[in-house]
């Protein structure tokens, strides 16, 4: 026990020697564990030492360090190393010959043995390289504008986006190539125009075109939609909206936006799709909405329709139009019993030869030796505006041409032709439905009001009463057709019965019209002075006192009568005078405002079909489809600017 405790007594003095040369180091949470033990707030009278702080300092450039092949550059006021070779840019701490030597043996080793002449020339050469650069950047800018002015005549023509790359690109390079040299086909290859770039293009123009369109709808106090739904190829419903808006002293009207309605086409589902983006998206509100047209279907413009419902309660004044066009069509329906069969033996005559391919081609073949102004029929489609008058007129215009190819075919129908009263009334029904494919093609296009299409409407009416007392005396010279058969055939014709066939129809056609386009609803009635103020109004106007003194007074102003005269749109002279008439110019902007048809959905849908076909038919149709119908340009240069040019792969 002796022995142990000696030894014991030896190990604690040597550790008390080693403790003399060590100072213990005290963490925070230990001094202030000791603190509160002690019962101080932490504080101590002794004063403790901190951890040395080490400041920086910029390192200068040395000129042997073009040894290195490193020169110097000012980055952010800082002066930093920069590789001659790669171009490489260090910090300021790694300017010392240890680190620049690091980097020359570790990314350029096989130049590391190069006199210091090599570096120095090599550092001439990276002077001049910001111009080089500039001039590389500058054509990546320009293959970016190009790509974007490609993508939109692109979208334009409705084609498959590769044709930029798999033609158009190779056109222009062969056209450079051969009219400026290599040098400019060289550049044109860099353009970047696959498939994906010119579909992002294309949605980049849609997204620019629809906030320019939005911004001009905001500043418009005003505005009237026009819409309509179809089924795609991929059987997907698709709602068309068009927009009419004031904008730069007249009235404009746009493609406002697309929609697919997932599930059914009810009122709900059209409504929700219109407050979506005309609310939720543009920010507009439904009380300034002034119209409202479609094509009179019960789910757009129905007594029980959501949209109808809803847009009434925000906006009491908004006008409701069943498009002029389909009510004409719908007019142009109702035919007598003999008339309709004609129609009927037509359409059976036209199937029979179109649809084989070989009563066609022989067809074909025989009007080519007969020396036929055609050589086809027309297939007759219910849906189609024009296809009956048009189906007709081929049918009479041919006529002897198929009495000829059916005789040893189908000799019945052949017996047709040779009747002379069967012909009579095939020329009267060409001749009357193009002449309302007349009236049709008339009412359609661009900024038509609903008083254009009410006069043309009215003219339509007397023309018919015109009519039908001319044939009451048996004068059928309005019908070019039907004259020519009267002048062939003679006194083989029943004449009689003809006359009280037509006049029945056309007995018919006027009560149509009347029904379809009533006179107590012509929009002309009580606003005959918003289409010319300066005449005498020929009913009561639906004017207020101070309205009516306020159109006098107008109306006896020589010199906006001179501008009403000399003023290319009727819109634009009632925006010239809204400053001095506010209170009139507004009644009628919102009369002028409305859409009279639907044609521009009629429009939109033909797009449509040429844009998404078979082939595309998971296409995201609506970004192709605003660059397509509208008629807002791009801003290329707001859309380059945040863009990084990159030349094509």
């Amino acid at each position: 026990m002796a022995t142990l405790s000696a030894v014991t007594r030896k190990n604690m003095a040597k550790q008390a020697s080693l403790d003399f040369f060590v100072k213990k180091k005290h963490t925070f949470s230990e001094y202030s564990s000791s603190s509160k033990r002690n019962g101080t707030d932490g504080s101590r009278p002794e004063q403790v030492k901190t951890r040395r702080v080490h400041t920086s300092f910029t390192r200068k450039y040395d000129p042997s360090y073009i040894e290195f092949g490193f020169v110097a550059v000012i980055d952010g006021e800082v002066l930093k190393p920069q590789c001659i070779i790669c171009g490489d840019i260090l910090a300021n701490e790694a300017m010392k010959p240890s680190k620049l030597k690091r980097h020359l043996y570790s990314k350029h080793k096989e130049i590391s043995s190069q006199p210091k002449e090599f570096f120095e020339r090599k550092s001439s050469e990276l002077k001049s390289r910001p111009k080089q650069m500039f001039n590389v950047s500058h054509i990546n800018i320009s293959a970016l504008r190009a790509s974007y002015k490609v993508a939109l005549p692109v979208a334009k023509s409705k084609t498959p986006y590769t044709i930029a790359e798999t033609l158009v690109k190779d056109c222009i390079k062969e056209v450079c190539l051969e009219m400026l040299g290599e040098s400019a086909a060289k550049k044109v290859a860099q353009v970047p125009l696959s498939n994906d770039t010119i579909a992002r293009r294309i949605q980049e123009l849609a997204n620019d075109m629809e906030d320019q369109l939005i911004e001009q709808v905001k500043e418009a106090k005003y505005f009237s939609l026009q819409l309509d739904e179809c089924k795609d190829i991929a059987n997907m419903i698709i709602l068309l909206v068009y927009v009419r808006f004031e904008h730069n002293d007249d009235i404009k009207e746009e493609f406002f936006f697309s929609a697919s309605l997932p599930t059914n086409t009810t009122s709900s589902e059209v409504y929700e799709a219109l407050k979506n983006y005309v609310v939720n998206k543009c920010g507009l509100e439904f009380r300034f909405c002034v119209g409202l047209c479609s094509d009179g279907a019960a789910s757009m413009t129905g007594m029980h329709s959501e949209v109808v419902t809803h847009i009434k309660e925000l906006a009491p004044e908004c006008k409701i139009t069943h498009c002029f066009i389909h009510r004409e069509s719908l007019a142009m329906k109702k035919v007598s019993a003999e008339l309709n069969s004609v129609l009927t033996d037509t359409v059976k005559i036209v199937n029979y030869v179109k649809s084989n391919s070989l009563n066609s081609r022989l067809f074909s073949l025989l009007c080519d030796n007969m020396e036929a102004d055609h050589k086809q029929l027309l297939l007759h489609a219910e849906i189609r505006w024009l296809t009956r008058g048009k189906v007709l007129s081929r049918m009479f215009e041919i006529r002897n041409e198929l009495l000829v190819f059916l005789q040893s075919k189908k000799p019945v129908w052949s017996q047709l032709f040779r009747d002379v009263n069967w012909t009579a009334r095939l020329a009267y029904l060409s001749d009357i439905f193009s002449i309302f494919n007349d009236l049709n093609v008339s009412m359609q296009g661009k900024n038509a009001t609903c008083f254009s299409m009410a006069d043309k409407i009215e003219g339509q009416k007397q023309k018919l009463e015109a009519w039908k007392n001319r044939v009451s005396t048996d004068c059928y010279d309005m019908f070019h057709n039907l004259t020519t058969v009267i002048h062939e055939v003679g006194n083989d014709l029943d004449i009689a019965h003809l006359r009280k066939i037509i006049s029945e129809h056309l007995t018919n056609l006027l009560d149509c019209f009347e029904l379809y386009f009533p006179s107590k609803e012509d929009p002309r009635v009580g606003n005959s002075w918003i289409q010319n103020p300066f005449l005498s109004p020929k009913d009561n106007l639906n004017l207020t006192v101070t309205l009516q003194d306020n159109l006098l007074k107008l109306a006896t102003d020589e010199g906006l009568k001179m501008n009403f005269e000399n003023t290319a749109s009727l819109a634009s002279f009632w925006i010239k005078v809204k400053d001095e008439y506010p209170g009139l110019a507004e009644v009628a902007l919102k009369s002028l405002l409305l859409f009279p048809s639907t044609s521009l959905c009629e429009t939109g849908f033909s797009a449509l079909s040429v844009i998404k076909t078979k082939h595309r038919n998971s296409l995201n149709i609506h970004y192709p489809l605003r660059v397509a119908l509208s008629s807002i340009q791009p801003r290329l240069d707001k859309l380059t600017s945040k863009k990084q040019a990159h030349s094509s792969h």
